[in-house]
């Protein structure tokens, strides 16, 4: 049987996870979370050696391996990248690189608080802190349609999701975004219809929304199974915009 390695490496709390190719439950899904302590350089290949001990399995075992190469922290994703390339190109093996933030909507759609409220929820904004009073977002409808992941001014965000839909109840903002959009709305806007707006807004944002490896690697197995897996070399980080530095030198 061949197996799918699954890294998640683009935020505060990284994960590694393995799962059978031929698997559709999360439960058979084995996971390790990368120490709070220790970034994910030092400890992302020792976490990957041991999940495949917990599983039992040889790195020979692994036929694919998945992550999310973007959005997210610059170093994280690249440590996450580098180390996908590495390990895939050594096995003889491809790579599937995966949206953050459609990772970010499979797990909210998986947890009991979002589905509870999911009959009165039309639109669900999935968010990254992008920081420089910004949101890195993507969006689904009613019908199951993804906008493109894109990086908003934090006004301008708000603004869109009133033009969607001006029923506030209608929209839930997930994942680590949206605490940090939440402090930004209490902390810098003025009171008035706008706040009001936001007061009856869906929030899920506390640690259960922040991406993990279980759900990289179930959307990674169900691109696998549709072969979108790519050549190791042909995978490169997705940052959606150029760091402070590559931005600050392009406006000189």
């Amino acid at each position: 049987m061949s197996y799918l390695l699954a890294i998640e490496t683009s935020g505060k709390f990284g994960s590694v996870a393995i799962a059978p190719r031929d698997t559709d439950s999360l439960a058979s899904i084995s996971s390790v979370d990368l120490p709070r302590v220790s970034g994910s350089a030092q400890s992302l290949a020792q976490c990957i050696l041991q999940v495949t001990k917990n599983c039992s399995l040889s790195l020979d075992a692994l036929g694919c391996i998945a992550l999310v190469n973007g959005p997210g922290s610059f170093t994280g994703l690249r440590v996450g990248v580098a180390t996908a390339k590495s390990l895939a190109y050594g096995l003889g093996v491809p790579v599937i690189g995966l949206d953050t933030l459609e990772v970010i909507h499979l797990q909210a759609e998986a947890t009991t608080s979002f589905s509870q409220q999911t009959h009165t929820i039309g639109h669900v904004h999935a968010l990254l802190d992008a920081y420089r009073g910004q949101v890195f977002v993507k969006s689904k409808d009613r019908q199951g349609r993804y906008s493109e992941t894109r990086v908003l001014d934090i006004s301008e965000f708000l603004d869109c999701c009133r033009r969607k839909d001006s029923n506030p109840a209608s929209h839930a903002m997930v994942g680590p975004g949206a605490g940090r959009l939440r402090s930004f709305i209490d902390r810098e806007l003025d009171a008035g219809d706008l706040r009001d707006w936001i007061a009856t807004v869906s929030w899920f944002g506390d640690q259960e929304f922040d991406p993990h490896a279980i759900y990289v690697a179930s959307l990674g197995l169900k691109s696998w199974a549709r072969g979108e897996q790519i050549e190791p070399f042909a995978l490169l980080p997705n940052y959606f915009r150029g760091s402070a530095a590559e931005e600050k030198a392009k406006a000189v």
